[in-house]
């Protein structure tokens, strides 16, 4: 008997030290197995590594809330072919920004934890089926992720979400002082704002609005005043009476995704000369970009707010051009006006088919962002000895550069990337007209020209971008479009040929 209570007062013990030192132990356990990440990626107190650590998703802290977290390789993994060769091998799971997993598989460590609460719905929310990530909105790796701030969350909501910069009731300017967005909406779902703020008490209005005090206005009738007192206590959603009042008219941003169209405006802006090497790494969208984004998606509407940012002393930051595509026979003819002077030298036409994945996405920039060349052939040919460019996705095949000089009319048709080169002779005709101030360029394309995108394929999608060179801003200082598109028939397009 006296050794049952002897071994039983051991076993207490031992269970005692491992309540109070268990998860003491784990913390050290946790700290060892993230040393290897911190030996590279502890560069001093700003580095991104501290940040994480230091937050929510770190090591540090109450033992009791931490648990078994391991700090880096709870989202990263064990990566151990990474620490044994870093320049060769990445992490078991990257999130960026050499290395990029899909999106499915970089989300998988956050919906682990998040899918029990904020992110319960995720699999049906608008955002996922968008190709959204968690972390093409969140940024664990900062001291503070700007989504979760009331005052920023509205900077990064607004990235995409255009027409809303004008704030609530076109009260933008307050910044701050405007509510967050996720008071009325709720991006880990699928449902419109009218649930949201029927759960929360129309916290959004009331961020502003006191509904106690409005329903005792005498201004009011006794059954508007019924209705905010029903608002105050829950019963009742400001959205049930007050409908479309919130944000900017619907249309008044660009659409992500624009019907098809024969003709329309499009808008050239002066850009910036950034490397290719920053556009898939260090600037904001660098991650969608790897993953598959377009860079029209975030940009686009946008270009003349570019175009002034980027070259505030110009006079012309941006330009307007009319384009319009038809079919003459089993020709192309593209129509293209704009308002200009004499100073205006030389239009350009690039092009690339669906096949060619970084131009579709990126467009003229895919081929001319990289300050070390000089010539936009050599940059699209620039690539490793497979043909592919792991940054931009895909294989790079080339494109067809069209390039009118407006005072002869005179086209040079000519191949970048692998099959560089010129393409004189090619079927390519312009006709050129100014009258005052008023420029028009036609161009004939014959369906015979293999540089041409002709002839046109049903289900075949071409993805261009128009350049406009001047006297004062020559090679790469000109205005440029985002990537457009051009098909004979769908809805995922920007230009349709009639």
């Amino acid at each position: 008997m006296t050794r049952f209570f002897l071994r039983s007062a051991k076993a207490a013990c031992a269970l005692l030290l491992c309540l109070l030192w268990g998860p003491a132990l784990a913390a050290t356990d946790a700290a060892e197995a993230i040393q290897p990440c911190l030996d590279c990626h502890d560069y001093g107190e700003n580095a991104p590594a501290h940040q994480v650590l230091l937050g929510s998703h770190g090591i540090d802290g109450d033992p009791a809330d931490i648990g078994a977290r391991r700090g880096c390789l709870d989202c990263h993994g064990e990566s151990a072919a990474h620490i044994d060769d870093p320049r060769r091998h990445g992490p078991d799971l990257s999130f960026g920004p050499r290395w990029t997993a899909s999106g499915s598989a970089q989300d998988r460590p956050c919906l682990d934890c998040h899918l029990q609460d904020s992110a319960s719905d995720w699999q049906n929310a608008l955002h996922m089926v968008n190709n959204m990530t968690c972390i093409t909105c969140h940024d664990i790796h900062t001291e503070q992720d700007r989504v979760l701030v009331a005052s920023t969350q509205g900077q990064v909501c607004t990235t995409c979400h255009k027409a809303q910069k004008s704030g609530i009731h076109d009260l933008g300017a307050g910044g701050p002082e405007n509510p967050p967005c996720s008071l009325c909406h709720n991006p880990h779902d699928h449902q419109e704002a009218g649930p949201r703020m029927a759960e929360n008490a129309s916290a959004g209005c009331t961020f502003c609005h006191d509904a106690g005090q409005m329903s005792s206005l005498a201004a009011l009738n006794p059954r508007a005043g019924n209705f905010h007192q029903a608002v105050e206590s829950g019963k009742r959603a400001c959205l049930d009476c007050h409908q479309g009042i919130s944000h900017a008219p619907e249309d008044s941003a660009p659409l992500l995704h624009p019907a098809p169209v024969r003709g329309r405006q499009v808008t050239l802006f002066y850009p910036g000369n950034a490397t290719r090497e920053w556009l898939t790494s260090g600037h904001p969208g660098s991650q969608p970009l790897r993953q598959g984004t377009e860079c029209a998606l975030c940009h686009r509407g946008d270009e003349a707010a570019m175009g002034a940012s980027l070259a505030p002393d110009l006079e012309r930051p941006w330009r307007q051009v009319g384009m319009a595509f038809s079919r003459t026979g089993d020709g192309l003819q593209i129509d293209l006006t704009w308002r200009g002077d004499s100073a205006d030298q030389q239009l350009a036409m690039m092009w690339g088919d669906d096949d060619n994945t970084a131009f579709r996405r990126g467009g003229c920039f895919a081929a001319c962002h990289d300050n070390k060349q000089g010539k936009a052939s050599t940059i699209l040919s620039h690539s490793s000895s497979t043909g592919t460019d792991a940054a931009m996705g895909g294989t790079r095949p080339g494109a067809t550069l069209w390039t009118i000089d407006l005072a002869s009319a005179e086209v040079a048709v000519s191949r970048l990337g692998p099959a560089a080169g010129d393409a004189s002779g090619r079927t390519v005709t312009a006709s050129v007209n100014k009258a005052g101030g008023e420029w028009s360029v036609r161009l004939l394309v014959s369906p015979s020209d293999p540089n041409a995108p002709m002839p046109l394929a049903g289900d075949q999608r071409y993805t261009f971008g128009v350049a406009m060179h001047g006297r004062d801003n020559p090679g790469r200082e000109h205005w440029v479009s985002l990537p457009m598109t051009l098909s004979l028939s769908g809805q995922s397009t920007d230009f349709i040929v009639e």
